[in-house]
């Protein structure tokens, strides 16, 4: 076995990050199994008809002679377009997935908007019975000098230990520049879901108060309405720069 949790996520990030994508080092590899085998312990059925949300910048206007009106997207806008996805989280270029979340404030609140921004948020419904790797974790359960420093004392502590960091990886909001790779370790991640049969995944936002959702599959889900929403206040909130934690 690995070391450490925490370890084994660094020496990952590391090598995807530096190395490596597309044949892996045998301690990746060992990684990404042990990510496998705990995979049963991480299921979560979401049925049909569930609701969840997406929020775009921006709005369409649909012009008479007599005046513009103002509406939300329609959907080819809100969902991406097959072959022309941009990089996201769980998707390189080209493949599209569906990011949603599960209220309207935190599927708003991950467009870190602007003041007076105007937003077009659209609720969807799933259309069938979806299988989703559940990556969401107990708050603040384990300190940054715990998972260091302290060797996980049962198998099981080491998945609970795991899995926290992997939802923090999700979780984490950071910035995709053109000069560095910070999406591909969730990337890789994802893909593996793929590959193991599951239709998405699922983990706690950082930017809002709810659940993030990557849905594999766009169409497995349906767009019900969009409204347009504006932001009225932004808030932010700083503390001294952690390299151990941030990183």
């Amino acid at each position: 076995m690995i070391l450490t949790p925490w370890s084994a996520i660094r020496d990952f990030k590391y090598e995807v990050y530096r190395a490596r994508r597309s044949i892996f080092s045998d301690k990746t590899n060992q990684f990404l199994q042990s990510v496998r085998e705990g995979l049963a312990n991480r299921i979560m059925i979401k049925p049909k008809g569930t609701p969840l949300f997406r929020s775009q910048a921006g709005y369409k206007e649909d012009h008479n002679e007599d005046y513009a009106k103002y509406c939300g997207h329609d959907v080819q806008r809100m969902k991406p377009i097959s072959g022309l996805a941009i990089e996201g989280r769980s998707n390189p270029k080209g493949i599209p997935v569906l990011y949603l979340s599960s209220d309207e404030i935190t599927s708003m609140s991950e467009l870190r908007p602007q003041v007076a921004q105007i937003i077009s948020c659209g609720q969807f419904v799933t259309n069938r019975e979806l299988k989703l790797v559940n990556c969401c974790t107990e708050d603040n359960k384990y300190t940054e000098t715990q998972l260091i420093f302290s060797q996980p004392a049962s198998k099981e502590e080491w998945n609970d230990q795991l899995w926290f960091q992997i939802n923090k990886l999700f979780s984490q909001p950071v910035l995709n520049e053109p000069h560095n790779a910070l999406y591909v370790p969730t990337q890789i991640l994802s893909e593996l879901f793929n590959h193991e049969g599951f239709d998405g995944l699922y983990f706690k936002s950082h930017l809002g108060t709810g659940i993030n959702y990557v849905i594999f599959e766009p169409a497995n889900v349906d767009m019900t309405n969009c409204v347009l929403k504006y932001t009225q206040k932004v808030e932010y909130s700083f503390e001294e720069f952690d390299q151990r934690t941030h990183l």
